[in-house]
């Protein structure tokens, strides 16, 4: 998984390295594509963040203007720095970036990944599948390609394809983390309206994955279809920041303390139905928009932590 923990962990590495070796292009466009990824995952969404990722990205083209390593960089710091779903004024330049990467080296699986993501970003449902399907064919990339490409077609609202690709990620995993469960509960929660069989899911969650901010925001949301406020309550009351920050959410936790006040009686049934070329609507409008996602949230769904 890539939690906020794992992140700090990866971040404190790219430093280390980059202060033992300041004259290494690669060490900086490791540690730039760690910030960048950061900011993809929504973890951090700040000017700081950004330029923090930006400086190291031109220090490795400085360094080594011709090294792939200092290349790809730039191109995942463009793709990343914008958040999960942004098309940007860069875009264009990354595309680019990406397919010349791939003529040098076509099985890359970071340049596929990009090149997908910027794809999918562009609304090119068909042309985000090939690459994603690419990647898929790397096994040491297979969970992450099919995992990336069912947060995909979630965006695209094809269900079906996505609770397809959700169940090739879990068959390729030895056991079960965030993004492949969040994944699962979000489609049995959202698409299938099954809160018990979503319950199900997220209880096979390890303990050490449900205290990142993206798994309590996640906890909460299914609580809170399940009509039990209480449960809610105590996953907000174990949080020890006021301020929740992923791609599942973004805001205070005082919206689920709310959010509480406002649950009917448990035992009335949840109403789901999908309307035509709307996707999932719920009736509890409060707490959700017309296409599944909670209210408050900064912007889609994604790899919860980034995808995986």
């Amino acid at each position: 998984g890539r939690t906020r923990a794992d992140f700090e962990t990866a971040r404190e590495f790219g430093t280390r390295a980059t202060a033992l070796s300041p004259n290494d292009a690669d060490a900086w466009a490791a540690s730039s594509a760690v910030d960048a990824w950061i900011l993809y995952s929504n973890i951090e969404n700040t000017a700081q963040a950004r330029e923090q990722a930006r400086a190291k990205m031109q220090k490795a083209l400085q360094l080594a203007p011709a090294s792939y390593e200092a290349r790809l960089t730039q191109a995942i710091f463009l793709v990343c720095s914008g958040g999960d779903t942004s098309v940007t004024a860069f875009s264009a330049q990354a595309r680019r970036q990406l397919e010349q990467l791939l003529v040098e080296r076509p099985s890359e699986p970071r340049a596929l990944l990009m090149l997908g993501l910027v794809r999918r970003n562009a609304g090119e449902a068909d042309l985000m599948r090939t690459s994603f399907q690419e990647l898929a064919r790397n096994p040491q990339f297979a969970a992450f390609a099919w995992h990336e490409l069912g947060w995909a077609e979630v965006m695209f609202q094809q269900y079906a394809a996505a609770e397809t690709a959700s169940a090739r990620t879990r068959a390729l995993q030895t056991h079960p983390f965030f993004g492949s469960v969040a994944q699962k509960v979000f489609l049995t929660l959202w698409w299938r309206g099954d809160p018990d069989a979503a319950q199900r899911a997220w209880d096979r969650l390890p303990l050490a994955e449900l205290q990142d901010d993206a798994s309590i925001s996640e906890a909460c949301f299914l609580h809170h279809a399940r009509r039990d406020p209480e449960a809610m309550l105590r996953v907000v009351g174990s949080f020890p920041r006021d301020w929740l920050q992923s791609n599942f959410f973004e805001g205070p936790e005082g919206h689920f303390r709310g959010a509480t006040r406002q649950r009917r009686p448990t035992n009335e049934p949840t109403r789901r139905y999908r309307a035509p070329k709307r996707g999932l609507i719920d009736d509890e409008r409060h707490i959700l928009k017309s296409d599944g996602r909670p209210r408050g949230a900064r912007t889609r769904r994604s790899g919860g932590r980034g995808g995986s």
